[in-house]
């Protein structure tokens, strides 16, 4: 841990224990150097001191006088005050951030994409929807219109607040106005996009990150980045490039500024593929060039590898997180870091019905259920279409199989595995909710044994997710036989060939193993010596009374497996025909 040196004044750095000086007690008498240098202990470097008129101590010393114990504990409070300051401004806290610092602004002030906001009101007796293009109506009309917490209507069992689009000032008024824990808010920024699938409960509100699969649109125009811009531009107008999310697989890029550069990032106009964003909203000074460097190598390989999978028929599936805020007044708060993506539209279309479970119950829990039960049902969608696309293979496997249809296959089998990956948490976070619940919610909050608090879902929420889980477990074994499926065929393939590559061989072996023995005679005979008989009676007798005995002992020998083989084959058919007559 740092700590203080004990010949420094309040303007030394912290330095390490390996490196600080031994501490020395202060006395009077002690002589000083008027050169104001010292050595250390473990280095031996000379480096300068104050003046011993001027020079005050860091610890306080039972003989100095009052007044200097009163310096020397301003001196230490000051010094740990500023020591917190820097070490908050550099994004380290007590497990999670201060969202009401300007240091926040600063780092995360970039995060100025477009959004678009849903807000559905609903009860039994009413529903009322309001979209906003511009966020800061939204922010607007959440501080001081009908978002304000007294302007809620009493009709208004639920309120849904749908965010597409990641903005720091929308999370910011959020924040404010719902009281969200930091930590909730920190995974929404800097969370990966790949990560787990979780619910985290706080006294607050239900957090939860989970992944939504879609299949990626076919016809999905290539994407470019937002404009992203310094803290002290944000005032400063730009317009930002349109791209499609549809096909988007990742959250909005956040590109890391330059060490100790404090210029205005430049607009990324190139193509880029959201599921290769890994990098994450850091401080600036904490990136290092060698850091930068790798991050763009291992982009580049992505997307190499992406484009040679291009054209192999594969199935293009899109992962997004979703984040979800279920609080106990009947809010819930959606939001996707793709500004386009309309997500959860089908639900729309059943909050516009009066007679839906949805309007009738006026329950959050409901509609946060039948938000996770959508996004299973576009995961069910896509175990649909890698059935028919194995299928398929499989057909062209069986019929003649081709090292196409194996690359194909290695292919479908990787996105698979990534696919278990990613669905599998969503089962354990489905099982997760419905069963500890309310033990969670109990641990977060202190509560009396005579009055303990409920859990954030309903029962009968938990009824449903029954069904959401029984799908989830359907699409995760069906993944797993499809994975089980390709790896067949792979080897089947591979099994095949090496068996044809066998046979081959053979049929090549048994035509050595006829020809030689003639070929050995045919060389012998050729010599065409005077003492034989062939070459004095001009006949080739002799060389066919010797070349015909040994083909049938040579072809013999090296058949005989193959004739008992086919012995015991049709002894077996005999048998079967037997028991086949019985019948």
């Amino acid at each position: 841990m740092p700590r203080s040196n004990s010949d420094a004044d309040e303007n030394d750095s912290l330095t390490s224990d390996e490196e600080a000086p031994p501490r020395t007690r202060a006395n009077p008498s002690t002589p000083r150097s008027p050169t104001g240098t010292h050595t250390t202990r473990r280095t031996g470097r000379r480096r300068p001191t104050m003046p011993a008129s001027v020079h005050q101590p860091s610890r306080i010393n039972p003989g100095d006088k009052p007044i200097d114990k009163f310096r020397t504990a301003v001196r230490l409070v000051a010094k740990m005050h500023r020591t917190q300051v820097a070490l908050k401004d550099l994004g380290f806290g007590n497990g999670g951030q201060d969202y009401q610092g300007s240091s926040l602004q600063e780092m995360y002030g970039h995060l100025n994409s477009a959004c678009k906001i849903n807000v559905w009101d609903y009860g039994s007796i009413k529903a009322n929807s309001r979209a906003f293009e511009n966020k800061y109506e939204f922010i607007h009309w959440l501080e001081e219109g009908e978002g304000a917490a007294e302007q809620r209507p009493l009709w208004s069992k639920v309120r849904w607040i749908n965010v597409s689009g990641l903005s720091w000032d929308v999370l910011n008024a959020l924040h404010h106005r719902y009281d969200l824990h930091p930590l909730s808010l920190d995974t929404v920024i800097n969370g990966r996009e790949n990560a787990r699938s979780k619910a985290d409960y706080f006294p607050q509100h239900l957090f939860i990150h989970i992944l939504c699969h879609t299949l990626a649109q076919e016809d999905a125009a290539k994407k470019v980045a937002p404009v992203i811009q310094e803290p002290d531009l944000m005032d400063s107008p730009r317009q930002s490039k349109s791209y499609d999310p549809e096909s988007a697989m990742g959250s909005v890029p956040y590109n890391r500024p330059l060490p100790t550069r404090a210029t205005t990032l430049a607009t990324i106009n190139e193509p880029y593929d959201d599921k290769l964003n890994l990098a994450r909203v850091r401080t600036r000074g904490l990136g290092t060039d060698a850091e930068d460097l790798a991050f763009r190598k291992k982009e580049m390989n992505i997307k190499a590898i992406d484009a040679l999978k291009q054209g192999t028929g594969r199935v293009e599936v899109d992962v997004r997180s979703v984040f979800m805020f279920l609080l106990r007044d009947g809010t819930l708060i959606t939001i996707q870091r793709e500004s386009g993506w309309e997500f959860g539209v089908p639900i729309y279309e059943r909050l516009r019905l009066r007679d839906t479970l949805l309007r009738s119950s006026g329950d959050a829990s409901l509609l946060l259920q039948s938000l996770i039960d959508l996004i299973v049902d576009e995961a069910v969608k896509i175990t649909d279409k890698y059935h028919r696309r194995i299928l398929k293979m499989e057909r062209d496997i069986l019929l003649k199989p081709k090292m196409r249809t194996v690359r194909d296959l290695h292919i479908a089998s990787g996105d698979l595995t990534l696919h278990k990956r990613t669905m599998g948490p969503i089962s354990q976070l489905v099982y997760g909710l419905r069963r500890y619940d309310s033990d969670r919610a109990k641990a977060v909050v202190a509560h009396s044994e005579d009055n303990p608090p409920a859990g954030f879902l309903s029962h009968q929420s938990k009824v449903y997710l029954a069904d959401v889980h029984d799908h989830i477990e359907y699409i995760i074994s069906s993944l797993d036989m499809f994975s089980s499926i390709a790896e067949n065929l792979i080897n089947y393939t591979f099994n095949l060939v090496s068996y044809e590559t066998n046979q081959v061989m053979r049929g090549l072996t048994v035509a050595t193993v006829i020809f030689f023995p003639l070929t050995f005679l045919t060389g012998y005979f050729g010599m065409n010596f005077e003492i034989m008989d062939s070459v004095k009676k001009n006949s080739e007798v002799m060389f066919w009374q010797i070349a015909l005995p040994v083909m049938v002992v040579v072809v013999g020998a090296f058949l005989y497996p193959d004739v008992h083989r086919f012995m015991h084959f049709l002894k077996k058919r005999a048998i079967t025909k037997q028991f086949d007559a019985k019948k």
